[in-house]
């Protein structure tokens, strides 16, 4: 009889709200348990053991190094500061990881983390999940491909009532935050655009307002890159309600991403047609990460690809500070 193989341990470090998400695609994959849940709050533990009664039982832990040598991997979903030194005990102790967004809130740290992932030889994902949204793969495959002739123009604004959501949590305090909204649901749209884009811009241009508050809320971009693509960002956490809408322009085509659904368009004056995808499934950065550490898959958003995320975000903070003047990346 052949011998069954070992399951995947995975220790959760961080028990809020998009915990419950990764441990919905880890309870339901069997190739895995999760064996180990930590979070330094008695009140979120409680309530995350509510949720998921299959994890009740499970052993609790205050403080991440407890667990690192009895787990495979860790999913890191703590205060976006506390992610460098957690993700870099986990790989010194051989551990895989998935680290919610961001990776890092520095330039530097960013590429200390990557070259620590290269000398480990350990899978870490970014849980940037609209890497696996099927309109986004189509996106970035349209721009790569040049079907939509030489790219010419992105335009994109998130809006949500970010500002009213987070008051009053640690994602308000610098020190844990590491910044606002764009370091935070922007995170999401810079690594989209780059990914579009197929790199950093040669330049950014940003004003950005604090509506009150310690962090930034709404910041408003505009890139050039090298290749003469212009691009236009809106990141607005004080609006209502949530909407994300994408405008992706080349010399022969148009894409516009809203709602969940794209139309595309490749005559000056022609007709809009809808773009026929499967829906998007939330799960599935969470499955290729586990794919990618069973070795059955490549990472769909690994460190490296952060690298340039950390790098715009400075230099959008950067140029905000100076009063919109341009900052290279």
């Amino acid at each position: 009889m052949a011998k069954r193989k070992r399951r995947l341990r995975i220790a959760l470090i961080g028990c809020g709200g998009i915990a419950g998400r990764h441990a919905q695609a880890l309870l339901s994959d069997r190739r895995v348990e999760i064996t180990h849940l930590v979070d330094p709050s008695p009140k979120k533990m409680r309530a995350f053991k509510e949720r998921f009664p299959d994890l009740a039982d499970g052993p609790e832990h205050d403080d991440y190094r407890e667990v690192l040598d009895a787990v495979d991997g860790v999913v890191i979903m703590s205060p976006h500061t506390l992610h460098y030194p957690q993700i870099m005990d986990a790989l010194k102790a051989g551990r895989h990881v998935l680290c919610e967004k961001p990776l890092a809130c520095t330039v530097a740290r960013a590429k200390r983390i990557v070259e620590a992932v290269r000398r480990s030889r350990r899978k870490l994902q970014i849980a940037y999940q609209r890497r696996t949204w099927p309109a986004l793969q189509y996106i970035a495959d349209q721009m790569a491909s040049k079907e939509l002739g030489r790219p010419q123009f992105i335009s994109v604004v998130l809006t949500q009532a970010w500002r009213s959501l987070v008051k009053g949590t640690w994602r308000m305090r610098p020190e844990l935050s590491g910044g606002g909204e764009l370091n935070d649901s922007g995170s999401h749209i810079m690594d989209a655009l780059l990914w579009f884009a197929g790199g950093l811009p040669e330049e950014v241009s940003a004003y950005d307002h604090n509506r009150g508050m310690q962090v930034d809320i709404d910041t408003v971009i505009n890139a050039r890159w090298k290749n003469g693509m212009l691009a236009s960002v809106a990141i607005v956490g004080s609006a209502m309600p949530f909407s994300e809408r994408w405008i992706v322009s080349g010399s022969t085509g148009t894409l516009v991403f809203e709602g969940g659904k794209i139309k595309r368009i490749t005559q000056p004056h022609g007709e809009w047609s809808d773009v026929e995808l499967p829906p998007n499934n939330a799960d599935l950065i969470t499955r290729n990460w586990v794919d990618a550490v069973l070795g059955k898959a490549k990472l769909l958003s690994p460190a490296r690809s952060a690298i340039g995320v950390t790098q715009i975000t400075e230099a959008i903070w950067k140029s905000a500070a100076k009063g919109g003047k341009p900052v290279k990346p």
